[in-house]
């Protein structure tokens, strides 16, 4: 009896049956996520630059520099997201780095100096356009295989509407409230909206729903060992 109760506790719950594959639900938060890298990205800042300069009165050379290492700095924020993802799962990793962009983006809203906004413009890019897109774009893998053309497609399109649609209302913001207010209400929305999505909605991959993988029927029973992979030196050196 206690071995049986056992394997039912170790059995993973099987989601409510979808008339759709519940991929689609984490592309269209993996999506989102994306759309939610703007204030550490180029683009984003771009839209708060000039009022930023104005406010802090910062000379167009010294953003420049900071931007540049924020940039460079930023980059190594890349580095070990995969491995965490694959320890702690998407819906955990995804959660965490939104959080953290969040908090990030509450305090350069309210940052006074330019040492500070040095800080939080370069933690804006690791863990936006750095750890927050490598998350994103990681969903889409774990979900989709034998679809994952259209699986791109399809989020492509969706993160560009997304873009397209946060652009000029951030920069009507901007133009209308300062970018203050358009950095906190940015902040807002990644804690009180992509969060709760990513920890709600997000899961690691299909057999932790009890789902078949989105592979070829004849490859679904292919034992782990039949798998080969690369390490990350050895996929450094080939020509790709």
């Amino acid at each position: 009896m206690e071995t049986l109760d056992s394997q039912i506790r170790a059995t993973p719950a099987k989601p409510v049956a979808l008339p759709f594959y519940y991929g689609w639900v984490n592309l269209l938060v993996a999506a989102l996520a994306m759309v939610g890298t703007l204030p550490g990205r180029t683009q984003g800042l771009g839209l708060i630059t000039e009022p930023l300069l104005l406010d802090l009165k910062i000379d167009r050379v010294m953003f420049a520099r900071i931007n540049l290492w924020a940039t460079l700095i930023g980059a190594l924020f890349c580095l070990g997201v995969g491995r965490l993802i694959d320890r702690f799962g998407s819906r955990t990793v995804l959660t965490v780095v939104t959080i953290a962009l969040a908090v990030v983006v509450l305090l350069m809203s309210g940052a006074k100096s330019v040492a500070v906004m040095a800080v939080m413009i370069t933690l804006s890019r690791g863990l936006g356009q750095s750890a927050l897109s490598v998350v994103s774009i990681t969903i889409v893998g774990k979900w989709f295989v034998r679809r994952l053309n259209l699986a791109m497609a399809v989020y492509t399109v969706v993160l560009s509407v997304g873009f397209m649609l946060a652009f000029p209302l951030i920069g009507a913001m901007v133009v209308r409230d300062g970018w203050r207010t358009a950095w906190w209400t940015i902040g807002l929305a990644l804690l009180f909206g992509l969060a709760p999505l990513s920890l709600l909605l997000v899961r690691r991959s299909p057999e932790s729903c009890s789902l078949q993988p989105d592979i070829e029927p004849s490859k679904v029973d292919v034992a782990p060992s039949a798998t080969s992979g690369f390490t990350l030196w050895q996929a450094l050196l080939t020509p790709a």
